[in-house]
């Protein structure tokens, strides 16, 4: 008996009706007029509006594949029929999920909360990545201005490159005249360029962000004092000033007991904080695992483990409650999201008992 040939074992080729929709979606994918045209407005990432058109060659090829191997002409039309409406379905689905600013409430009790400061209402804005919600953001500060917030909390990552820095200065006027904004660094901070640091900050300064480089301000209230605190991300310069010695300053000055709210981006930093014996930590950095299964949490981590558990949403340890935003925009290794809509976190401070 004879093996049959290598080229005998091969998959047929496709029709070239799929050839041409194969190329098409190709050329979709890549296009100046899809990335920029009606749909993306400008306002999406190129690598985000490449996945949506390119998710569904495979599709393509499973319907060609289905024509080559003959049978029932009527079965071939009820295929055709219904992968029509779930492409149609996911293009939708994924647009939604990607682009559809979801407000997070969450009331975080503390113990050593002053008086005065129950109630503090934060809103929280991390990992945007240069995204935009909206013409001129509009989607997204109008989220903001609903929630009413005392103060704005900026967790790092706001831009990748300095094509995005343009798209930022109507959210800053925006955010800033609603209220006191408060701004740490990311880690994408530190990967670009120092003049485009530079830029960014100059723009930060320019509408009145107050950017806390391993420094705090004090709020104060009917003679009562919250501190907050705000430390540059690890990958800032080697010899910055440390979480411990920033606590360490801050106590040194207005007391072992003053209450201090600490801003940072890496979402991994519990023990660190728990240990300083801070109450409240605001993080992001974790994009919420990317892919989020329900029941199951966030898929991947930010060293690449699967189901790190510390990806989203608020944890305790020995009285410090560190709260992880899902964050705003994507992630550079995966660019769309999956059931992980885009979070804004809504967090107000009470006194009481966890």
């Amino acid at each position: 008996m004879t093996s049959p040939s290598f080229a005998s074992q091969m998959p047929p080729p496709l029709s070239q009706g799929r050839q041409a929709a194969a190329a098409g979606v190709c050329a979709c994918a890549d296009s100046p007029l899809y990335k920029e045209g009606a749909f993306a407005n400008g306002h999406y990432p190129p690598a985000f509006l490449r996945w949506i058109p390119l998710s569904f060659s495979p599709l393509l090829c499973y319907t060609d594949k289905n024509d080559d191997r003959g049978g029932n002409t009527m079965a071939k039309r009820r295929t055709r029929l219904w992968l029509l409406p779930v492409m149609l379905a996911a293009a939708g689905f994924c647009y939604l999920d990607n682009c559809t600013v979801q407000t997070t409430f969450r009331t975080l009790r503390c113990a050593t909360l002053p008086e005065a400061f129950s109630g503090l209402r934060i809103v929280q804005i991390s990992d945007l990545h240069g995204r935009v919600f909206g013409k001129e953001h509009a989607a997204l500060l109008d989220a903001v201005r609903a929630a009413k917030p005392d103060f704005i909390a900026i967790t790092g990552d706001l831009a990748d490159e300095d094509t995005a820095l343009p798209s930022l200065r109507p959210l800053l006027a925006g955010l800033t005249a609603l209220a006191p904004v408060y701004y740490v660094t990311g880690n994408h901070e530190w990967v670009i360029s120092r003049a485009v640091r530079q830029t960014l900050c100059d723009l930060l300064d320019g509408y009145g962000v107050i950017r806390l480089e391993n420094d705090y301000r004090v709020l104060e209230r009917d003679g009562q004092r919250l501190v907050i605190a705000g430390v540059d991300d690890p990958n800032g310069p080697a010899d910055q000033k440390t979480a411990p010695e920033l606590v360490r300053e801050i106590r040194s000055a207005y007391g072992e007991d003053v209450f201090i709210l600490a801003l940072c981006h890496r979402n991994d930093q519990l023990p660190l904080w728990a240990g300083l014996d801070v109450p409240v930590v605001l993080a992001g950095h974790a994009h919420g695992g990317i892919v989020r299964l329900p029941g199951l949490g966030g898929v991947f981590g930010t060293h690449y483990e699967f189901f790190p558990g510390d990806d989203a949403g608020l944890y305790v340890q020995d009285g410090t409650q560190l709260y992880v935003s899902r964050g705003l925009g994507p992630s550079r290794r995966l660019p769309i999201r999956v059931c992980n809509a885009p979070e804004l976190p809504v967090l107000t401070l009470v006194r009481g008992e966890i």
